[in-house]
């Protein structure tokens, strides 16, 4: 009888909490997302956010254009180059056109799947200077259908990110 009442206690203790649980946890969600596509993003350091997109096996980047908004008009696109600044944060929104994808970052020991019609967010800082490659990783596995490549990575100097971005990419 007193077993069964303190089950009872704890189940409705259960019910009251996981409401106001599941309520803190989004908003601890809303509070840490950084920007989104379309919102202002003050400078290359705070942080970078580039679109990425797997399409036909390939990876590729929309950069911010210089209004630093993604999403409009003056974006920059690139194919299967990723260049960042060295010393910067950044974060990757991640998305596919077509098929599931891995995005595998070795340096930073993040890796993360590319949906059709859903966006994952990669964030990690820039701590050195670096290039390595994307290798395709097919969830068929089967790769003598496309490239080993889908990409190449290049972290340079904030000045030689500058130059690259300001002549065109």
């Amino acid at each position: 009888m007193v077993r069964a009442r303190w089950y009872s206690a704890i189940f409705a203790g259960a019910i009251i909490l996981l409401p106001v649980g599941t309520m803190l946890f989004r908003q601890l969600q809303q509070t840490n997302r950084g920007p989104r596509p379309g919102e202002t993003l003050p400078s290359w350091q705070s942080p970078l956010i580039i679109k990425v997109t797997g399409r036909d096996f390939q990876w590729h980047f929309l950069y911010p254009g210089a209004d630093s908004t993604l999403g409009t008009s003056d974006d920059v696109n690139v194919d299967k180059e990723l260049r960042l600044p060295v010393g910067s944060d950044v974060e990757l929104q991640l998305t596919s056109d077509d098929y599931i994808y891995f995005l595998s970052l070795p340096p930073f020991r993040i890796k993360e799947i590319a949906v059709p019609d859903l966006t994952y967010r990669m964030r990690f800082r820039t701590t050195e200077v670096d290039s390595f490659d994307l290798p395709s990783d097919p969830m068929c596995g089967l790769r003598f259908f496309h490239d080993e490549l889908m990409g190449h990575v290049t972290i340079q100097s904030p000045s030689a990110f500058e130059a690259w971005y300001r002549n065109g990419s």
